[in-house]
């Protein structure tokens, strides 16, 4: 049985061995699949926590939020005044 709580941690455990190994997903970033792109940005924000210094790469991406994923930070009360409207943004702020 799917939840989001056990996504979420099987998310997790997948950025903390792989993170090094992020530049595959900026590639599924111009994926036609939506589900793809989201995917690729939910798993780059999981991966973003286990670096210092961010790399730079990372934080550069012009590429839009997904729909989806910008009406979720919209809708939170902490993110409200930011304005995120890349996805290099969004890695910035969750980034710190």
């Amino acid at each position: 049985m799917y939840s989001p709580w056990w996504g979420k941690m099987l998310a997790v455990e997948f950025a903390s061995k792989h993170h090094e190994e992020y530049p595959f997903l900026l590639r599924l970033l111009t994926s036609s699949d939506s589900f793809e792109e989201l995917a690729s940005v939910e798993l780059l924000g999981c991966m973003v926590r286990f670096f210092k210094p961010v790399p730079d790469e990372m934080l550069s991406v012009q590429h839009p939020l997904p729909i989806k994923l910008k009406e979720e930070i919209e809708s939170e009360r902490m993110f409200r005044d930011c304005s995120i409207t890349t996805v290099g943004d969004y890695l910035s702020l969750i980034g710190k």
